[in-house]
């Protein structure tokens, strides 16, 4: 057994770390916007090839959404981070259609839709991890940092894609200045990857699949000894809970009203 690190973790800087996530949510959505009339150009797209371009992250964040619950459970929030954070550079990228890729609108859809399921992978398991990583007393505070965050991927990426065309003619923005909006998120991606190195596993996942020395050791870390044993005991106490409780279908009466309105809502 490896030594047990006793170093001291700040949970704000854990929550910035994850929220990154949110960031890069807002910047990949976003980011469409200040390419597409260029890229468009570029192509000669027909409106409803453009459209179907501009949508298609939205598809690969439904299937995102779909398969982050799954990956999640196997492998945890930490790494299902970490294959976020590589599918956002990979879509970065190719988005962009660097010289070594064929010039091909059906590349630029494939790798939009790998940020789509990036955004619906980081969508998912970030604020899931602030949620259990944080104590109950500021659990709120720290999870809306995450939908904080989104937007303000939602505005920087506003800013960079503005300042990138306006420094540019447009001819220079339709042959390369969109390419360089794409390329402009490898640099959030590429800090919200090295960084997730530096943030713990999940306790809660951790304790799920048996953990429980390794998930107290972080929670003391983060929080001090007495704190973590009552967030321990919480835990284990939901974890048995839950795997005694009866399963609800998403598609019983009570539930289906409750799905439907949450997506409109959120469309």
């Amino acid at each position: 057994m490896g030594k047990t690190s006793t170093k001291r973790i700040n949970i704000y800087f854990i929550t910035i770390v994850i929220t990154l996530g949110g960031l890069l949510f807002g910047y990949d959505t976003g980011v469409i916007n200040g390419t597409q009339f260029y890229f468009s150009k570029y192509f000669e797209l027909t409106g409803a090839l453009k459209g179907f371009i501009v949508s298609s992250a939205l598809l690969g964040a439904l299937a995102g959404a779909a398969c982050a619950g799954i990956i999640s459970k196997a492998i945890g929030r930490k790494k299902s981070l970490i294959i976020a954070a590589l599918l956002f550079m990979i879509s970065a990228w190719g988005s962009g259609l660097p010289s070594m890729l064929p010039e091909s609108t059906t590349l630029l859809v494939i790798f939009r839709l790998i940020g789509g399921i990036a955004i619906g992978m980081a969508s998912m398991n970030a604020p899931m991890y602030i949620a259990e990583i944080a104590p109950a007393k500021n659990r709120g505070i720290l999870v809306t940092f995450y939908q904080l965050a989104v937007v303000i991927g939602f505005f920087v990426v506003f800013l960079v894609t503005y300042f990138i065309g306006a420094n540019l003619s447009e001819s220079d923005n339709i042959a390369f200045g969109w390419r360089n909006m794409f390329w402009s998120e490898m640099i959030p991606a590429g800090l919200f990857l090295v960084m997730l190195f530096f943030v713990p596993k999940s306790p809660r996942w951790l304790m799920i699949k048996g953990k429980e020395e390794e998930a107290e050791n972080i929670l003391k870390r983060i929080h001090g000894e007495d704190i973590a044993s009552k967030e321990v005991k919480e835990i284990r106490d939901s974890i048995v809970k839950e795997s005694t409780k009866v399963k609800a279908s998403i598609f019983s009466k009570t539930m289906l009203p409750i799905v439907i309105i949450g997506t409109i809502l959120s469309v």
